[in-house]
């Protein structure tokens, strides 16, 4: 005879850690990073109240990312351009 035992998990049970969190969202691959990017980037406050330090992170952040773009903005090869 098999039993089956099914327990909710209530978000109050659930500690984990932040790479964890991060670790499992990332393996879904069920999210479009691009939202996820955009909707984590509208949660920041870009106030005048940051402090500058803050600020310096974020720019930092944004920089390495957007170079890592521009180097390989034409992987591809999906950028034609005309002669």
């Amino acid at each position: 005879m098999k039993v089956k035992i099914e327990h909710e998990i209530k978000p109050s049970e659930i500690e984990l850690s932040q790479q964890e969190l991060l670790d499992n969202f990332i393996l879904a691959k069920k999210y479009s990073m691009l939202v996820v990017a955009d909707k984590a980037l509208g949660e920041v406050d870009w106030h005048n109240n940051m402090p500058k330090s803050s600020k310096l992170e974020y720019i930092s952040m944004l920089e390495k990312h957007i170079g890592a773009f521009m180097k390989d903005i034409n992987y591809n090869d999906d950028i034609k351009i005309p002669i």
